[in-house]
């Protein structure tokens, strides 16, 4: 009998519905906007290649990072609008300079997220920058289908559980190079969509572009922005200056169940190298050069260290080696999933009694959230400035 994991194992990533020959599973979303796989019974053969595909069921071979970098672009526009250092730009500018395909997740019209396979090098700009959101691997897996047929080759980067899914469905192919992204966890489109609607509401405006690290305010500012088809942006928040998106995503608590639950959270890795943001960075010893907008890179595989070495000798790439220990301490999800907090479990009952209404089930935790920040942040401050502070507002 065909069993596939549970809700709280799935990661979404459609490997199984792709490689069933009967169409007997179908990716849908559930009441709490999900992606899932749906089997239908009666038109299934118990054939198990859906089971033996599953990254989740039948597990890769990880790889411990043998080598860690600090690194950034030494392109000034792609350092700059890249999450942090722009790494992933160059690795898609080597590739397509090799005569290579490249995979990334992009938005769509409707402001989901999905994997697209292209030899365009200009669509880097698309998978350039964050994206806090699910995105849909499966209906990718046609088209590397084809491209491996034609002997071609692919530079993929996705989320960890996407590269998993990957590597299981065509077999750990040579043909192509695999990134993954250490990643806390996604968030359903169908709260991204909610929120963008209530924008548009309350703005008396139309979307047609958002971004959740905005570089207009400086990616590290972590600053979600609203943008018409003219390009203007006519909404503009952080996190802790309360855009309910951002604050249930940074702060755990708007993740699909899986997320939670994650195998590939952990310093043992299922690409040939590892891209990240740098926490930690200078806790071992010194680092010297300026800080931001850097890269953490995790050189897993010989593949991975070939690739890097690439990049550093065509001057790409400013990187300097680290020691691995530091990038393990000071990245919490490559040693252990995220955790479930009050807040999560106080976000799923309020989704529950209120069918599913993203901004009234994260508003309250927001508010009360942020103002227990705030008090512990001014708690920390010397005494002379509290009273300072305290002066002022009386």
């Amino acid at each position: 009998m065909i069993s596939l994991p549970s809700k709280e194992h799935c990661t979404g990533c459609g490997a199984c519905a792709f490689i069933c020959s009967r169409n007997c599973i179908v990716m849908e979303e559930d009441s709490m906007g999900v992606i899932l796989p749906v089997i239908d019974s009666s038109n299934c053969v118990e054939c198990n290649r859906c089971m033996s595909v599953c990254p989740i069921l039948s597990a890769c071979k990880l790889h411990a990072p043998e080598k860690v970098f600090a690194a950034r672009s030494l392109d000034s526009f792609t350092e700059t609008h890249s999450a942090s250092g722009g790494l992933a730009s160059e690795l898609y500018r080597d590739a397509i300079r090799s005569g290579w395909s490249i995979v990334g997740a992009a938005q769509q019209d409707d402001f989901s997220v999905r994997l697209e396979l292209t030899n365009d090098l200009t669509a880097t700009e698309r998978f350039r920058n964050s994206k806090y959101i699910f995105s849909t691997a499966y209906k990718l897996y046609p088209d590397i289908q084809k491209l491996l047929k034609g002997k071609g080759k692919a530079m993929v980067i996705g989320l960890p559980c996407q590269i998993a899914a990957i590597r299981k469905v065509f077999r750990d192919t040579p043909d192509l190079f695999y990134v993954d992204i250490v990643c806390h966890g996604t968030t359903p489109h169908r709260y991204l969509l909610q929120h963008v609607r209530n924008i548009e509401k309350r703005e008396s405006k139309k979307a047609f572009e958002v971004s959740f690290r905005d570089p207009a305010f400086g990616t590290g500012t972590f600053t979600f922005s609203v943008k018409d088809k003219d390009g203007n942006t006519f909404y503009s928040k952080r996190t802790k200056d309360g855009d309910t998106y951002q604050y249930a995503y940074h702060r755990w608590i708007s993740y699909r169940e899986n997320c939670y639950h994650c195998p590939f959270a952990r310093k043992e890795r299922v690409g040939d190298i590892s891209l990240a943001d740098y926490p930690g960075l200078g806790r071992h010893i010194p680092f010297p050069y300026r800080r931001g907008n850097i890269s953490c890179v995790l050189v897993n595989t010989n593949r991975g260290a070939a690739m890097i070495k690439q990049l550093i000798q065509q001057n790409s790439v400013f990187a300097v080696e680290r020691p691995v220990e530091e990038a393990i301490a000071g990245n919490g999800q490559l040693r252990r999933p995220t955790s479930k907090t009050k807040k999560r479990f106080a976000f799923e009952k309020t989704m529950q009694r209120n069918a599913c209404d993203f901004e009234k089930a994260v508003r309250p935790l927001m508010v009360k959230g942020l103002l227990g920040e705030r008090i512990r942040g001014i708690s920390r401050l010397p005494l002379r400035v509290v009273r300072k502070i305290l002066k002022s507002v009386r």
